[in-house]
């Protein structure tokens, strides 16, 4: 397992195993092997396309709401509360299930 994980971990994961997939399928398939070349191009690029196109967008789409310090640390108080409630009464155990 160890293997498999190293050989995907990349800076971008569909790089490495994706690719040498679609290479086997192109050395296999030589009649097809434009068409998947192809294929994977345009599959790592439009999303980068796209994005770059609607920047703006995405930047006020995928902004964080801003809170004061004090009620991020309210909030984080009372998760920890409700989390610490949780395992000690033991609805946790339901997860595992």
């Amino acid at each position: 397992m160890g293997i498999a994980f190293a050989a995907g971990w990349t800076p971008c994961p569909c790089i490495g195993p994706i690719l040498a997939g679609v290479l086997v399928l192109a050395g296999s398939q030589p009649q097809m092997a434009l068409r998947y070349l192809i294929a994977y191009t345009l599959g790592l690029v439009v999303p980068f396309l796209l994005s770059a196109l609607w920047l703006k967008q995405l930047v006020n789409f995928t902004a964080v709401p801003e809170y004061s310090t004090a009620s991020r640390g309210r909030h984080s108080v009372s998760f920890f509360r409700v989390t610490g409630y949780r395992l000690v009464s033991g609805p946790f155990d339901l997860v595992y299930c």
